[in-house]
């Protein structure tokens, strides 16, 4: 399985890190849809606080891959 991620917090990669030690990470849209576009991934993991990544998301989706999005509990905005 090939996984992508959309994070930029130290905090956060050393978490996902842990969990998949095989995650590649980007650090932009343009980045990940580049990637998504190319094929072969599998899933992704978006940090919803980054700017455009419920855009990003609906054209992963369209994709057909999986998405594990994540923001903070406090963000209302969300």
């Amino acid at each position: 399985m090939s996984t992508i991620a959309l994070c930029v917090d130290l905090m956060d990669r050393s978490r996902i890190t842990a969990a998949r030690p095989d995650v590649v990470f980007v650090r932009t849209i343009a980045a990940l849809l580049e990637r998504v576009g190319a094929g072969g991934i599998d899933s992704v993991i978006v940090d919803l606080s980054r700017p455009g990544a419920i855009d990003a998301i609906d054209a992963v989706v369209a994709a057909g891959v999986a998405v594990t999005a994540y923001g903070s509990h406090v963000d209302t905005g969300l």
